[in-house]
């Protein structure tokens, strides 16, 4: 996961067993960019949220096994943006 920003931002990365709903919490508060790598467990639902103000230029991916496991939403509003991103690990 890559998120690279002009602004301070703040972030979470949870990562739950969708069978017994434990889950586990990365964050972070006023970075200015995250290269976070992990492997998560197979049927694990992830989940990124990051938050920075309306004026950051923002940019953000994510790869699972070398591809691209699908689009990194990016939502601005008037006191901010989103980002945000759920995926769960195929079987």
């Amino acid at each position: 996961m890559l998120i690279t920003s002009s602004q301070l931002f703040s972030y979470n990365i949870t990562e739950v067993d969708t069978v017994t709903n434990d889950f586990y919490v990365k964050d972070d508060y006023d970075v200015a960019s995250l290269n976070y790598t992990f492997t998560p467990q197979v049927g694990h639902k992830i989940i990124l949220e990051a938050t920075t103000r309306p004026n950051a230029d923002i940019t953000a991916a994510v790869t699972y096994k070398d591809k691209i496991p699908g689009p990194v939403n990016i939502a601005k509003y008037t006191d901010r943006i989103d980002v945000s991103f759920t995926y769960v690990v195929p079987k």
